[in-house]
């Protein structure tokens, strides 16, 4: 059985095109990156690096994003596209970041994180 959770942010808190933000999802050792590709395009991703299981930002709260605008793993360097999660760099080339559901709202962005019982207990 599959549970979700929902996450709200408001617009002013929305990153710029670019840029890369980090929000928490409960139970607290889950968080989401949420990031505007070049395009201008929303996008979210569970915060983990695919090479291994721990938090792209290293559970500093913020994201490395490099000159090419890529999301890098603070802790090994692995490189995704923002538009589509894949890692295009680094130690787990080919694999991609967990997408989640955005749902805009008026002022607001919702995040939606489903997960079987098991992980989100731990």
């Amino acid at each position: 059985m599959k549970k979700a959770l929902h996450i709200q942010i408001q617009a002013k808190d929305l990153p710029k095109e670019g840029e890369a933000r980090v929000f928490p999802i409960s139970p607290p050792r889950l968080s989401c990156v949420l990031v505007r590709d070049e395009e201008g395009s929303l996008h979210a991703y569970l915060n983990e690096c695919q090479h291994l299981p721990i938090p792209l930002d290293g559970g500093v709260g913020s994201l490395l994003v490099d000159e090419d605008g890529l999301l890098v793993c603070r802790t090994h360097g692995a490189a995704y596209r923002p538009k589509d999660g894949l890692c295009v760099r680094g130690p787990c080339i080919g694999k991609a970041l967990r997408p989640l559901s955005l749902h805009e709202g008026e002022g607001s962005i919702s995040i939606v994180f489903e997960d079987t019982p098991q992980r989100m207990s731990s």
